[in-house]
């Protein structure tokens, strides 16, 4: 019996690091479905059921730290996995991501190599288990 791929949503404006994602992602097993802006999100969210959602923080139409919100009070994508991926790297921005809700944060540039580790490591453990290290 061959295992579904596990479905990434990439949610980033700058559409040459959702194909980078795209392409590397599924390289190593992944399904990836990538959206250029924060409109829809949720309704694309609901629809795909992914298994974790990488998400920019600076996106036209709704703001990465409205989306959070909205996906971690939705009844249906509440437990998915939300790893930050951006180029901000304020305490404040991380602090915040974190106590909406965020799993990860990953700060841009970064190497395929350890989001993929980070990924299956959200994966297997969902949980944050310290909301407040970065407080």
């Amino acid at each position: 019996m061959k295992l579904m791929a596990k479905k990434i949503l990439i949610i980033d404006d700058d559409k040459d690091i959702v194909e980078l994602l795209t392409y590397n992602l599924e390289k190593t097993g992944f399904s990836c479905t990538g959206i250029l802006d924060g409109n829809n999100t949720l309704e694309l969210a609901k629809s795909i059921k992914p298994d974790v959602i990488l998400l920019d923080l600076m996106l036209p139409g709704l703001s990465g730290l409205d989306i959070l919100y909205l996906l971690k009070r939705n009844m249906q994508l509440h437990k998915t996995p939300v790893i930050i991926i951006s180029a901000l790297n304020q305490k404040e921005r991380i602090s915040n991501s974190f106590k909406l809700g965020a799993s990860e944060y990953v700060i841009k540039p970064f190497q395929i190599s350890e989001l993929v580790k980070l990924i299956n490591k959200t994966i297997k453990n969902p949980v944050r288990l310290l909301l407040d290290s970065f407080s």
